[in-house]
């Protein structure tokens, strides 16, 4: 129950939701791996902290696994990883927890070829803490 409800808050403050008819999640963000930001998440951090996202490999191959991770200082905290394909739709809503000590981690199959962008947010609230991305080969 708990991780639905982080799911649930952390789509309502990050995602626009299609139309009911539509079963897919289009993110209003992007990853641009010339400058390493992120478009359409908010200027600043929202969550007190020292974070850090990781992902490796930087360039993987479609269908390599790809480790995603997020590491933090200060408090332990519940995060959840939005991770958007090269269409812009949402892949899948990762939980876990990061702070001192914590790295959350996840590894997942590179989805298509393209720039894929990783949101990071505080699980419960939605919070944004941090943006980066990949670009898979095909």
């Amino acid at each position: 129950m708990f991780q639905s409800m982080a799911r649930v808050a952390a789509m309502s403050a990050l995602i626009m939701v299609l139309p009911a008819s539509s079963a897919h999640a289009q993110a209003p963000f992007a990853f641009n791996p010339d400058t390493s930001t992120c478009s359409g998440v908010p200027d600043a951090q929202e969550v007190a902290g020292t974070w850090q996202a990781t992902v490796s490999p930087a360039s993987p191959r479609v269908g390599d696994p790809v480790s995603m991770g997020l590491r933090g200082s200060g408090s332990s905290l519940q995060v959840t990883l939005i991770l958007v394909g090269p269409d812009g739709e949402v892949i899948d809503l990762l939980d876990g927890n990061a702070g001192d000590d914590q790295v959350a981690e996840f590894t997942k199959p590179a989805a298509a070829s393209g720039v894929h962008t990783m949101v990071w947010a505080q699980s419960y609230t939605g919070l944004y803490i941090t943006c980066s991305g990949f670009t898979a080969e095909s």
